[in-house]
C-alpha cells in the first residue's frame, strides 16, 4: 500500500476545505443537524486560532475557506469532524464512518483567487438546483456578506484590490518543501510560476521519461519472450510459469525507470499488483 501523501499546514493562508459524506451518503438528514455542525463549528473558531471566511453545508459535503494562523488545519478539522460524526451516528444509532476519508484542503497561493473561491462556494445551492438565483441559502455565508450579520464567528475574505500592493502571495520556505504534492490552487500564471520552481532533480527526472523508449521496443529487446508471451502476461492468468516471466519482465522495466502505472497500463494491470510484483522480485533477490 502507497503511503498517503503529507498535507500541508502552514500558517497564514487561506485553505478550501471540503468534507464529504461517506460514499457520498448525506451527512445531513435534517436542517437541526445543518445547525448542530455549525454550533460545532462556531465553539472550535472561539477555540483555535483560526479564521473562517466563507461556508456552505450542502446534503452530502461542506465548503470551509478558513484562514490557518498558529493552530493546525488538520487538528480543527479532525475534531470538528469527530464532533459531528459522533452526534450523526449517536442521533441516528449507526456506526462506522460518517465522512469519506480525509478531508480535502487545498491551500491558496494567489490572492486573486480568494473572490472566486467565496463566489464558487456561495453558488454551490444555486449550481445543485436548491434555490434559484437571486435568493440566499440559509445555510451559506452568502447572508453575511450581503448584510454584515452572522450567528457564527466570520470574517470578511479580503478582496483582490486589498492584495494589489502583494500581487501573489508570497510562498514560504514550508510551502517550498510540498509543492509537489499538488494541494494547492490558483490561477495559471501560479501553476507555471511553480513549475519554474521545481529541482533540476525533478526536471532531469521528467526529461529521462519524456524521452524513453517505446515500452513494445524495450520488450523486444529482452529477446526472451514472444508476442504469446505479452499476451498471456496481459491475462488474468496465474501459472508459475507466467507470474515468472511477469517478474522478470516488470523488474527489468522498473529498472529502466519507467514508473508503476506505465507498466500497469503496458500489461493492462492494476498499480497495485505491478507493485506487489515488484516487492516479490526484491524478497527473491534478498534471499
Amino acid at each position: 500500500k502507497m503511503p498517503r501523501k503529507a498535507r500541508i499546514d502552514v500558517e497564514n493562508y487561506w485553505y478550501h476545505v471540503i468534507s464529504r459524506g461517506q460514499r457520498k451518503n448525506p451527512l445531513f438528514f435534517s436542517n437541526e443537524d445543518m445547525q448542530q455542525y455549525l454550533l460545532i463549528l462556531a465553539d472550535l473558531l472561539l477555540k483555535f486560532d483560526i479564521i473562517l471566511g466563507a461556508f456552505c453545508i450542502m446534503r452530502n459535503h461542506v465548503h470551509l475557506l478558513l484562514f490557518r494562523r498558529n493552530d493546525s488545519l488538520y487538528s480543527f478539522m479532525h475534531l470538528l469532524n469527530t464532533r459531528y460524526a459522533n452526534y450523526f451516528n449517536k442521533k441516528y444509532k449507526l456506526v462506522g464512518h460518517v465522512f469519506q476519508g480525509r478531508f480535502l484542503s487545498k491551500i491558496v497561493l494567489d490572492a486573486r483567487y480568494l473572490n472566486y473561491l467565496v463566489y464558487y462556494i456561495h453558488k454551490n445551492p444555486q449550481k445543485a438546483g436548491i434555490i434559484k438565483e437571486g435568493e440566499i441559502y440559509q445555510y451559506s455565508s452568502e447572508k453575511f456578506y450581503i448584510t454584515g450579520n452572522s450567528d457564527i464567528p466570520i470574517r470578511e475574505v479580503p478582496t483582490w484590490e486589498d492584495n494589489l500592493d502583494n500581487g501573489n502571495i508570497h510562498l514560504s520556505e514550508k510551502i517550498e518543501k510540498n509543492i509537489f504534492h499538488e494541494n494547492y490552487v490558483g490561477t495559471d500564471k501560479m501553476y507555471k510560476f511553480i513549475e519554474k520552481r521545481k529541482s533540476g532533480r525533478e526536471k532531469e527526472k521528467y526529461i529521462e521519461r519524456r524521452n524513453k523508449p517505446n515500452m513494445e521496443d524495450e520488450f523486444k529487446k529482452l529477446n526472451i519472450f514472444s508476442l504469446s508471451d505479452l499476451e498471456e502476461m496481459r491475462s488474468s492468468k496465474r501459472s508459475k510459469i507466467l507470474v515468472k516471466k511477469r517478474l522478470i519482465f516488470i523488474a527489468y522495466m522498473y529498472k529502466k525507470n519507467y514508473t508503476i502505472t506505465e507498466i500497469a497500463r503496458f500489461l493492462n494491470k492494476g498499480t497495485t499488483t505491478i507493485y506487489n510484483y515488484i516487492m516479490k522480485g526484491k524478497e527473491n533477490n534478498d534471499k
